[in-house]
């Protein structure tokens, strides 16, 4: 299980993992609202899960690297960010 901190703010959604020190497994961010991201300026790896607006899992992408343009899921309403190895 992780423990995940839910974003609220339209600043901290856009900023997601920006700048901040690589996120050790078992830990994460939810972005409510957010179905794509990239990871330019992240410190490292992500497992990424992807959420419908049911709240079903629609994809899930393990360690995508940093430096990426772009990760989505066709129907995500939400984003799930967590240290690499998490899933």
């Amino acid at each position: 299980m992780a423990r995940v901190v839910r974003l609220e703010s339209w600043w901290a959604k856009g900023r997601g993992v920006i700048g901040l020190p690589k996120i050790p497994p078992g830990e994460g961010y939810w972005l409510p609202g957010v179905s794509a991201i990239h990871t330019f300026f992240v410190a490292g790896a992500l497992d990424l899960l992807f959420l419908g607006a049911d709240g079903q899992c629609l994809q899930q992408m393990r360690s995508f690297p940093a430096w990426r343009p772009l990760a989505w899921a066709r129907g995500a309403r939400d984003t799930i960010e967590l240290g690499a190895d998490t899933l």
